[in-house]
């Protein structure tokens, strides 16, 4: 972590001896982050009061915190960025460290989310893995897969077997990166989509966090598709209702956190632990170093180090949670026997 921070502020400093137009506030300065209540807290704090258009609540499940945030109206997308529907943020804490009890409790909890979007049992569902599993931040899709439970071959080459299953019908695609097909993840996904026909398509993906302390300990839910890349500055083609003409339900996991953002955050608490106010006036060297760190100076992001770990148990998680949401059948005990 010290490590980091050096990176980060020797980048500032660079950046801070050149010759800055001083036209950034605190308020003004763009947070980087693809969580719902994030982007509710970013905003409340600039407008100051209850945003039209978004309305919000805290509420616990068997003892885990989870923020909703719906996005009723056109003035709800214009404030948040997000668009028309419910985010549910859960909090899942350091899943990696806790004991089988509580990951299971949390893999229901999360599974009593997504089935507020899933349709009846009757309708087939297709998971797109998003991701790159070469790189461990970004893995979160493709390792969910390998924890998720496919039926459709079932289906088609032993009926009866998949009867007496009782499981719905479900299959899987991986698309990988541009960067090593050539092709869009979402080109991709939609060719499947017209292959296989699927009534409603889950996308995992790995997101990114304001905090530190975010990374890896919550879960976001949402009925509005996803944008992969779009919290890092590297938005592709979007996977949506509009553009796969199927619900597509997104699930995904923080990752990672913009450097530049975990700067401005540390900045802002010893600004205002020290006493000092917000007029420009009053720190003219604070607000260059704001203007350092809007300039790109610290373009890069952080990850935790035991990032290997993190991502297998929170990607589990995930896919077994989504197991459970797709099968109200299936036993918590018996998908270790499915996915061997």
């Amino acid at each position: 972590m010290q490590t980091v921070l050096c990176r980060i502020f020797r980048a500032v400093r660079a950046a801070f001896r050149k010759d800055f137009n001083m036209t950034n506030s605190f308020s003004d300065f763009n947070k980087r982050t693809d969580l719902a209540d994030e982007v509710c807290e970013i905003v409340s704090e600039k407008k100051g009061k209850q945003i039209k258009g978004l309305i919000s609540r805290d509420e616990n499940k068997n003892g885990f915190s989870c923020h909703v945030l719906e996005v009723i109206d056109e003035n709800g997308e214009k404030a948040s960025g997000k668009p028309v529907g419910r985010y549910f943020t859960v909090d899942i804490g350091k899943i990696w460290l806790s004991d089988r009890e509580t990951f299971k409790r949390a893999a229901f909890v999360i599974s009593e989310y997504l089935r507020a979007f899933i349709p009846p049992k009757d309708k087939s569902c297709l998971l797109a893995a998003l991701g790159n599993k070469s790189i461990t931040a970004d893995a979160t899709g493709p390792i969910t897969a390998e924890n998720f439970i496919v039926t459709r071959h079932i289906k088609s080459s032993n009926p009866s077997l998949f009867d007496e299953f009782g499981m719905r019908e479900t299959l899987c695609v991986c698309p990988g990166v541009s960067g090593n097909t050539g092709i869009e993840a979402a080109e991709i996904i939609k060719g499947a989509v017209e292959l296989t026909k699927p009534d409603f398509v889950i996308a995992v993906d790995s997101l990114s966090s304001m905090r530190l302390s975010r990374l890896a300990c919550t879960v976001q839910i949402s009925n509005t598709g996803i944008s992969p890349g779009s919290g890092i500055n590297n938005a592709r083609k979007e996977i949506s209702m509009r553009t796969l003409g199927v619900p597509v339900i997104s699930i995904g996991v923080p990752t990672v956190v913009d450097a530049s953002t975990l700067a401005y955050d540390i900045l802002k608490e010893t600004a205002e632990k020290s006493g000092m106010t917000r007029k420009k006036d009053d720190f003219p060297v604070l607000e260059k170093l704001f203007s350092a760190l809007s300039s790109g100076a610290c373009d890069f992001f952080v990850t935790p180090k035991e990032t290997d770990r993190i991502i297998k148990d929170t990607s589990k998680l995930i896919g077994y949670a989504i197991n459970l949401a797709l099968n109200d059948n299936l036993a918590f005990e018996d998908i270790d026997e499915f996915i061997s």
